[in-house]
């Protein structure tokens, strides 16, 4: 392998798109392509604040990130890591200033 990542890390055995080493690093299953980590819905409550919804493994960290369209793709964390208690879960943004956004695992 010329570029020193091993080729095993670099599949997709899901065919989904994402490699079976990020699937590892988020904590997903690489042979499930509907399990990966990813915000699945975005929805807007009574007060008009943005509403991110991912599915999402009891017990894990997760840390909402955002970044703007003039940003080079940093990535700067939003609001507190979020503790999953169920299979979903939802971040409440507000109204954010930032019009990309991404959900990392953080352990």
């Amino acid at each position: 392998d010329k570029n020193n990542v091993s080729d095993l890390f670099e599949m997709d055995s899901g065919q989904d798109g994402h490699s079976d080493g990020d699937e590892f690093l988020s904590g997903t299953d690489p042979e499930n392509s509907l399990d990966i980590l990813a915000i699945n819905k975005l929805s807007i409550d009574t007060q008009g604040n943005l509403i991110l919804h991912w599915s999402s493994k009891p017990g894990k960290t997760y840390q909402i990130q955002g970044s703007g369209l003039l940003d080079k793709g940093v990535w700067k964390n939003i609001g507190a890591q979020v503790i999953a208690d169920s299979k979903h879960s939802t971040f409440n943004l507000g109204r954010p200033k930032t019009v990309l956004h991404r959900v990392v695992l953080i352990r």
